[in-house]
């Protein structure tokens, strides 16, 4: 015989460590696929070589039936909020140049290099924060030339 309480669910999640310190014990859990919800009850202090992601174990408290263990999903996290905000911009807008990132935004002339902090990328999209504003356009086509403007007005 076997005697579980199945409608509580613990699920582990996978943090990207830049994401981490912004993450809290209590904090919000959705699975918005399943409508499940639930809150962090702790974070993990070790992180995985291969992922660069720390684990955070999280109860799911509502809506758990549709999760089995076992099963891969996609979790939004309540992160603490820091003052600074953040954008997700496509991944080939952000160059390197310098040892730094940059975005180019779109001015009344044409467009001016703006340095940026990269938070995290995938092969789509990357989050950045920086001195943007949510109305700026950054460019997402025609970079390389932009670059090359860049780097002859420096010059390097």
């Amino acid at each position: 015989m076997t005697i579980g309480d199945l409608n509580t669910l613990w699920i582990n999640i996978q943090v990207p460590l830049s994401r981490a310190p912004a993450l809290e014990a209590n904090a919000r859990v959705l699975v918005p696929a399943q409508g499940a919800e639930g809150f962090v009850l702790r974070i993990g202090r070790t992180a995985d070589a291969a992922t660069q992601s720390v684990t955070a174990v999280a109860e799911m408290n509502r809506g758990a039936e549709g999760l089995r263990p076992g099963q891969a999903v996609t979790v939004a996290l309540q992160l603490r909020a820091n003052g600074m905000p953040q954008y997700r911009v496509p991944a080939g807008s952000v160059v390197r140049h310098r040892e730094r990132s940059w975005v180019f935004i779109r001015t009344p002339t044409g467009f001016t290099a703006r340095p940026v902090t990269v938070l995290n990328e995938t092969a789509q999209f990357t989050s950045i924060r920086g001195g943007l504003a949510p109305t700026d356009q950054i460019a997402t086509r025609g970079i390389l030339a932009l670059l090359a403007e860049l780097s002859e007005a420096d010059g390097g």
